[in-house]
């Protein structure tokens, strides 16, 4: 359900909203110089909560009513739109670029959508991937050194940089890599921490994959404030943070699927509800 409020002039503010709770609500805030706009725009089926707001004050008003939003930030420009990714979904990743030939017959296999990293993701490749009416999850590589609470919020900057080039849309989640992770127990909290906070901040949901060598608990993972959905990886031993997955990733890892190398995964609800949220074509 969308909610649309109208206020005098001078500022927009779009929160986009998900999840079952008042207090676990990622918003997205966009300032323009027109008016309040306040948007469901997950597209969950049965949300557990609603937006109910008024926002016709001044500018300063906003701000203050707005100040405990976990973040606030100018959006870039978008391509495509950010809605929840439909139950049991196949879902195919790839480090490598998928070709208009391979999103076609990824398609015609039955895939719905495809994780691919920022990291070497093109224009071109995304134009083809949608024209193939795939969804897209967009990934993040883990890093290989030791983390520390800095290198979290420059690493979010990186993706950050990456995601507006591409014109990954505001309210999409944005998978962050915890696998191997390196380093001191609290650094690396502290790094979790910071790159999940820095990415809400800046309007995307951030989609934390717990994959091999894991050293936070389940507990510990469910607790990081900005963490808003877990994607298990398919090794052995990995820990369950306490509203569980909402994707799966299927073994055996590195299959052949359709003439490419890539992971096969299954995309469902956590226990709280929630759905991963993808990029789609418009």
């Amino acid at each position: 359900m969308a909610h649309v409020i109208r206020a005098r002039p001078r500022i927009e503010a779009r929160l986009i909203l998900s999840g079952c709770d008042e207090n676990d609500i990622p918003r997205a805030v966009k300032f323009s110089s027109r008016s309040v706009r306040c948007e469901d725009i997950l597209g969950l089926e049965q949300p557990r909560n609603e937006l109910l707001a008024s926002l016709s004050r001044s500018s300063g008003e906003i701000q203050t009513c707005l100040e405990h939003a976990p973040r606030m930030v100018a959006c870039e420009a978008m391509v495509g739109i950010a809605r929840a990714c439909p139950l049991f979904t196949k879902l195919v990743d790839s480090l490598s670029p998928i070709s208009i030939a391979a999103a076609s017959t990824l398609k015609n296999a039955g895939i719905g959508a495809v994780g691919r990293y920022l990291e070497n993701l093109s224009a071109t490749e995304r134009d083809g991937l949608f024209a193939a009416g795939l969804g897209i999850l967009p990934l993040s590589e883990a890093p290989s050194s030791p983390l520390t609470k800095d290198f979290g919020l420059a690493r979010a900057e990186t993706l950050l940089a990456k995601a507006a080039t591409i014109g990954v849309p505001a309210g999409a989640h944005l998978m962050v890599d915890f696998e191997a992770q390196q380093g001191a127990h609290a650094d690396v909290l502290a790094y979790d921490e910071a790159v999940t906070f820095e990415l809400a901040r800046n309007g995307y949901v951030p989609l934390v994959y717990v994959g091999a060598d894991q050293p936070l608990s389940g507990v510990e993972l469910y607790a990081i404030p900005d963490a808003h959905l877990y994607w298990r990886g398919g090794s052995l031993n990995i820990p369950n943070p306490t509203c569980g997955f909402a994707i799966w990733q299927i073994p055996p890892l590195d299959q052949t699927i359709s003439g490419m190398h890539a992971d096969m995964n299954l995309t469902g609800a956590d226990l709280r509800g929630r759905q991963p949220i993808l990029w789609w074509p418009s």
